[in-house]
């Protein structure tokens, strides 16, 4: 396609096409007086069409494309049902397009999806496409029936616009023909008819526009309602699609101003279940390709006249007003360009589906993308962006959650086609994205290349966080539980592999890919993309969370018992830098143990005592600058002979748990794969390191009291406030054995993907040993171990370290 600015001075849209220019199809009465900015042409080399040019797209309002081509309305759809990729439908395995019906021949419903098992008869008269014409013949039938009884009642009576509404008589006739027609319904079909839709009209109550068809009286739209209605009555599986053209609208819903009849009959279609399915599909200027943006809601009330007087006769399911998304943005899933072109000739912007993953299966749901408020922050542009995404993406489980994530551009490159990108996956489990404040570290070094983006993992920040409260508001501790189970690695790289084919360019340079850097468990996650959908990367960057055992049911013994014995090192590093603090962390393990009930409470109501006092290595061991962290802490322990304010408001502080308990509830389960944990990290203290760790005991004995690392233990869910809501689903967890696999060894020794990692040789928290086991199995892999850096090297030198990473990945730096 060509486009074709103001400057070229392209005559505003008229009844009467410009010259040499196909005048689109349809009214478009929705575009009538508003002048257009810039066109979009498309150009045809085809010798037999009268004029070389298409009109396309019209800008509108100084920013708003719209379809004016309403004829490839249907070409789009078909492309979505080929990549399987249109939303809110059953599942199914062959496509028939242009099905004819009718004693005369001249109806036709658009497609026809069918899902019968393999083998069975496809084309004979008794087979599918028998059943489908004998049922749509019904259905016709049924229409006429309805038009001939409501033709013969008095003109006087008749809506406006309308020569066939509907009348007592004509529903029964069409109720007749649908009961005549049950006995030939193939319910292994759903029978689609689509309709491309440009009006849009403010919506002062809903703070945007809501899209509507028709733009005019149609008796022939009004005819397809009534067609699918009868075989929704007879048993068949039906559907209206309308293909949004135009990308500022918060909702759908019919037209009963220009076409009340029509109004009326829809709704009457969707008590009788046939599914109304608006989708967007409209120009995106960043990718130069036509996108399906997602679905948008229904509200069949909206302006109709009859709302009032509650739903049709008969009405089973039908809904007043939904609640609306966010008004403008609405964003999606699907580009469109390639050999499935929908255009008519040879165009120089081509349109397809993006297939989908080849090795990661996603689930068909109602899942949309939402663009929110772009804003500068210090160099920096960041964008927010909203997906609705399966909670089950197998599909097992039924519902959505949404899935925020963040979108930073370097301030000066924001309009840099050229940028790769680069999501960034953080630790964890159960921590959200950073929240940058300026632009430095690694995301300065990165904003160089890339558009990074920063996701909240699903349950974390703004993605649809799980909290103690409503989780424990979801039934019973067994609900719970399985709920749980549907915020892992595995279900966090589906989601990431929906955001990948929204926002990045299909046609881009990376070819619709992005590179991924993953910190600690965002590295386990790593590992289980290249498991699953390693056809989505460029690069795998990843510092400090190689994950170990990937080839075990479960790893985590293995895991507690080398972390203890690193802990007892990190301890011993750290009284012998503060060698005073031994003698303060006895007297406060005393205090605590000859309390009355064991220990004092904090004033977010925790409790502190010798062993959760000991929890304080988690955040102290193992970064830079917890050992001055931790003794700055202990030496305003005191207050006369009480533990002071500050320090019990600090150690809330330090302990995450009522915030984020996703990382209590399943840390250890990021290591399981086939098998239950049972509190791994809890056993292996009691069996092998009781004596090591033993608070009391150890400061009666005059010993130093060693403080654990990131391990999780079953009492903590009495100790902590906010985790005794989900105690029980936390024991359930723990004792499940059936977790789906998260890394597949045989893709990791195949993989073509390059990946560097930065392993860190005194790593507190994972295990440079089992981490080198796995380094292993992943095809290719560059290392670079070193011990300058904890296991948080990216907060310190993240610059130095992504540009490292960077040059092994490509080759930069040689092997040696």
């Amino acid at each position: 396609m060509e486009r074709r600015a103001a400057a070229a001075a392209l005559p505003p849209i008229t009844p009467q096409a410009p010259a040499n220019t196909q005048q689109p199809a349809g009214s478009m009465a929705g575009l009538l007086g508003a002048l257009p900015a810039a066109a979009l042409l498309s150009v045809s080399t085809d010798p037999k069409r009268k004029y070389a040019h298409t009109l396309e797209f019209v800008q509108i309002q100084g920013s708003t494309w719209v379809g004016v081509h309403s004829a490839k309305a249907n070409a789009m759809v078909r492309a979505l049902l080929q990549a399987q990729a249109l939303p809110g439908l059953p599942p199914y395995s062959r496509i028939q397009q242009e099905v004819k019906f009718g004693a005369d021949g001249k109806s036709r419903v658009d497609f026809v999806l069918h899902w019968e098992p393999p083998g069975e008869p496809n084309s004979a008269a008794g087979g599918s496409s028998g059943r489908a014409a004998a049922v749509v013949a019904a259905a016709a039938a049924a229409a006429a029936a309805a038009a001939v009884a409501s033709s013969a009642a008095p003109a006087g009576k008749r809506r406006r616009g309308s020569k066939a509404a509907p009348a007592a008589a004509a529903e029964a006739a069409v109720v007749a023909a649908a009961a005549a027609a049950a006995g030939a319904v193939n319910n292994n079909c759903c029978y689609l008819e689509v309709k491309a839709c440009t009006l849009a009209e403010d919506r002062a109550d809903a703070g945007g526009r809501i899209a509507m068809f028709p733009d005019a009286v149609s008796e022939r739209a009004q005819r397809h309602v009534r067609e699918l209605t009868a075989l929704a009555k007879a048993g068949a599986s039906a559907a209206l699609v309308f293909v949004v053209l135009r990308d500022d609208c918060c909702a759908w819903a019919p037209c009963h101003e220009r076409d009340p009849a029509y109004g009326q009959l829809v709704r009457e279609a969707a008590a009788a279940g046939v599914r109304l399915l608006p989708i967007v599909c409209t120009l995106d200027e960043v990718t130069n390709a036509v996108r399906f943006r997602g679905t948008l809601p229904v509200d069949l009330d909206y302006k109709c006249a009859r709302s009032l007087a509650g739903p049709p006769p008969g009405s089973k399911t039908l809904r007043g007003p939904l609640a609306l998304p966010h008004p403008a943005g609405c964003r999606g899933t699907a580009a469109m360009a390639g050999p499935d072109s929908y255009s008519n000739g040879p165009t120089t912007r081509e349109a397809e589906v993006a297939p989908a993953p080849k090795r990661i299966k996603v689930n068909s749901g109602n899942w949309q993308h939402f663009v929110g408020p772009s804003y500068a922050v210090s160099g920096m542009q960041l964008t927010d962006h909203r997906m609705t995404v399966p909670l089950d993406h197998s599909g097992k489980v039924p519902g959505t959650i949404d899935v925020f994530f963040r979108e930073l551009v370097h301030r000066n490159k924001k309009d840099d086609k050229g940028l790769g990108y680069l999501l960034f996956l953080q630790g964890g489990p159960g921590f959200e994205a950073p929240r940058p404040t300026e632009l430095s570290g690694w995301m300065k070094q990165a904003a160089n290349y890339f558009r990074i983006i920063l996701l909240d993992q699903r349950g974390t920040g703004r993605s649809t966080a799980v909290t103690c409260d409503n989780l424990a508001a979801r039934g019973t501790p067994e609900q719970q539980a399985q709920y749980l189970k549907l915020f892992r690695a595995d279900s966090i790289v589906r989601d990431a592999e929906l955001i990948r084919r929204a926002v990045v360019p299909h046609n881009s340079s990376s070819g619709g890919r992005w590179s991924i850097l993953g910190q600690s468990f965002g590295g386990f996650c790593c590992a289980t993309y290249l498991s699953l959908a390693p056809e989505g990367l460029v690069e795998v960057l990843i510092t400090g969370g190689l994950p170990p055992g990937i080839n075990q049911p479960c790893s985590a013994e293995d895991v507690y018992r080398r972390t203890f014995r690193r802990c007892l090192r990190q301890n011993e590093k750290f009284y012998q830098r503060f060698p005073t603090d031994v003698e303060t962390a006895q007297r406060i393990v005393l205090h605590l143990a000859e309390q009355p009930d064991g220990g004092v409470t904090t004033p977010a109501g925790n409790r502190i005592t010798p062993r959760t006092f000991q929890l304080l290595g988690l955040q102290c061991l193992g970064f830079s600058h917890g050992f001055e962290r931790l003794h700055y802490m202990l030496e305003g322990a005191w207050d006369g002979q009480q533990l002071s304010h500050k320090f019990k408001k600090d150690f809330d502080n330090l302990m995450a748990w009522d915030t984020n308990p996703l990382y209590a509830a399943m840390h250890e389960s990021i290591y399981c794969q086939g098998a239950a944990s049972n509190w791994a990290a809890h056993r292996v203290r009691e069996a092998e390191y009781a004596a090591d760790f033993d608070a009391v005991a150890l400061a009666r004995a005059g010993k130093p009291v060693m403080f654990t690392g990131e391990m999780v233990f079953p009492w903590m869910f009495d100790e902590f406030v906010e985790l005794r809501k989900i105690r029980e689903a936390a024991h359930l967890v723990a004792a499940d054995a059936d977790w789906p696999e998260l890394y597949s060894a045989a893709r990791l020794q195949e993989t073509s993907v390059p990946v560097a990692a930065a392993t860190y040789y005194e790593d507190l928290f994972v295990d440079f040993d089992l981490a080198q086991g796995t380094a292993g199995s992943i095809q290719g892999i560059r290392q670079w171990i070193t011990n300058e850096y904890l296991h948080c090297g990216i907060r310190e030198a993240g610059g130095t370290i992504l540009e490292r990473l960077l040059n092994m990945a490509r080759g930069g730096l040689l092997l040696r």
